[in-house]
């Protein structure tokens, strides 16, 4: 619709055996704006209703920095998934991020929409280390 109030969003998922999603295809428009992506992502070495099973505790807990304590514990042994690759574009901008095992954004390569275009190495604080062009 030309007054920006069009929505949609479709997602196709592809899962690990016994496991649940482990690349996933997006797209989604709301207000205007647009966004398609492809996104990777590691899962445990366990049967989902295990996964399940250590998550339902934690995700009862409320909101807050016990709960985040938790799912970190959960992170760091590797029980729950990662975000390893991303894909995509939003608005006239383009980016393709690298995570580690931890779900840390390590490398960044992007387009933006006026064109410009980088490359960006990222420490383990989300900070960029090195970026090119400088």
């Amino acid at each position: 619709m030309p007054d920006g109030s069009a929505q949609a969003f479709t997602s196709m998922t592809f899962d690990r055996y016994k496991q649940d999603q482990v690349m996933g295809i997006q797209f989604g428009e709301e207000q205007g704006k647009v966004s398609a992506s492809l996104n990777i992502w590691d899962q445990p070495s366990m049967p989902l209703d295990q996964y399940i099973e250590h998550l339902q505790p934690i995700i009862a807990m409320p909101r807050g920095p016990e709960q985040d304590a938790k799912f970190a514990e959960l992170r760091q042994a590797g029980m729950l998934w990662s975000q390893r690759v991303f894909m995509g574009s939003y608005q006239g901008s383009a980016t393709i991020g690298l995570f580690d095992d931890q779900s840390r954004p390590r490398l960044r390569l992007f387009t933006e929409a006026d064109g410009k275009a980088g490359l960006e190495f990222l420490d383990e604080a989300g900070n960029v280390t090195h970026r090119w062009p400088e």
